[in-house]
C-alpha cells in the first residue's frame, strides 16, 4: 500500500502558466484520495506527506504565475580619457610691440615743457660806490688786543644783503686763525656795510654774497 502511495505522488516538473488549472485539478484529486484513505484507516501515516505535496504544488503554481524579473540594465563602459593637446607658443613669430602710444606720450610731455625760469637778480651795489674803500678795515675795526699781539689774517665770510640793503646774517667760511679777528670781521660787516638792494623783475630781493676781510697791521 505504501508503494501505491508513492506512485500517487506527482512528479515535480516545471508547470507553465497555462497549466495552473491542471494543478488545481490535481490538488482536488489528491484531496479525494485523502478522503478515501481516511475511510480505509491509512490516513494517519500519510497526512504529512499529502500536506507537503499540496504545499509544493501550490508554491510552484504561485511562482509560475508571477512575472519574470526584469533583465539587468545594459552596462556601458565610460568613454576613454583623452589628454588635451599640447600648446606651443612660438615667440619668434610674435608681432613687434606697438610703440606709437609711447611716442605720442613723449611728444605731449615735450610740448608741455615748463616755462623758462625768471632772469637772475641784478647784484646789489655798495654805498658809497667805492666798495674797496668802504669795506676796508680801519683802526676802529681792529681789536686793540689783536694790535698788541700783532695778530693778522684774512677772514672769508658769506653774508646776506636784505631787500632793504642792510647786511643780515653773516657766516665764516674760512677762519683767519684768530677767533678775535673772525668775530671782528662779522661785527664790522653788519655795522658798516650798506648796499642798494638787488632787484628781480623790478622788485628788491635778498641775495647772498661772499667777501674777504683782511686784517693787516702797517
Amino acid at each position: 500500500m505504501a508503494g501505491t502511495l508513492q506512485d500517487l505522488r506527482p512528479k515535480q516538473t516545471k508547470v507553465k502558466p497555462k497549466q495552473s488549472k491542471s494543478v488545481v485539478i490535481a490538488v482536488v484529486g489528491l484531496h479525494a484520495v485523502f478522503i478515501w484513505m481516511l475511510a480505509s484507516g491509512l490516513a494517519g501515516t500519510t497526512v504529512e506527506l499529502i500536506q507537503n505535496i499540496d504545499a509544493a504544488l501550490i508554491e510552484e503554481a504561485v511562482n509560475e504565475d508571477a512575472p519574470p524579473p526584469p533583465p539587468p540594465p545594459d552596462f556601458e563602459p565610460p568613454p576613454p580619457v583623452v589628454a588635451p593637446p599640447e600648446i606651443t607658443i612660438d615667440l619668434t613669430t610674435a608681432p613687434p610691440p606697438d610703440n606709437s602710444a609711447i611716442t605720442n606720450v613723449t611728444t605731449e610731455v615735450q610740448e608741455e615743457a615748463p616755462p623758462p625760469p625768471p632772469p637772475p637778480p641784478t647784484p646789489p651795489t655798495c654805498i658809497p660806490a667805492n666798495c674797496e674803500r668802504a669795506h676796508a678795515v680801519t683802526e676802529r675795526d681792529y681789536p686793540p688786543i689783536s694790535i698788541r699781539l700783532q695778530e693778522q689774517g684774512t677772514v672769508r665770510i658769506r653774508y646776506q644783503v636784505t631787500a632793504t640793503g642792510e647786511v643780515g646774517e653773516v657766516q665764516v667760511v674760512a677762519s683767519s686763525g684768530s677767533e678775535r679777528l673772525d668775530q671782528a670781521a662779522m661785527t664790522m660787516v653788519q655795522r658798516r656795510w650798506r648796499f642798494e638792494p638787488a632787484t628781480q623783475n623790478g622788485q628788491p630781493v635778498a641775495v647772498w654774497l661772499q667777501a674777504a676781510v683782511v686784517f693787516q697791521l702797517r
